[in-house]
């Protein structure tokens, strides 16, 4: 899969609209990175508080703590970002991206809702590669 991205993104330059969409999806992200980790490390100053611990473990703890809560906010945004990007109209990005996931997810929702929209207007399901 590495080949197929990295030939498609090789000189690649994005339209307006992929490049509109990229950006609110690494901002989101970034928001949701800074909160996650404020969240986990506040939790963990407050679990520590009291604790008869060194001030190394102590900043140890709040540090890694708030690395993992970060990473897990940021993830939070990978779901929402790929919905933003799949809804681009007449964009090679999205073409490419619904490509992989038919590949490696051959049930993924999008997939089976364009089976049953083409279902519903009795057009003929898009076929498996």
């Amino acid at each position: 899969m590495d080949s197929l991205v990295s030939k498609f993104l090789r000189g690649y330059q994005p339209t307006s609209a992929e490049s509109e969409a990229l950006r609110a999806c690494g901002s989101d992200a970034l928001q949701r990175a800074a909160a996650g980790s404020v969240v986990a490390g506040g939790a963990t100053a407050v679990l520590l508080r009291g604790r008869n611990a060194s001030i190394a473990v102590r900043v140890g703890m709040l540090t890694l703590c708030s690395v993992i809560g970060g990473y897990a906010g940021a993830l939070t945004a990978v779901r929402s970002c790929a919905e933003r990007v799949l809804a681009l109209e007449n964009s090679p990005l999205a073409n490419e991206a619904r490509m992989v996931l038919y590949d490696y997810i051959p049930e993924n929702r999008m997939r089976i809702s364009e089976i049953e929209e083409a279902e519903r207007t009795n057009a003929k399901p898009p076929q498996e590669s």
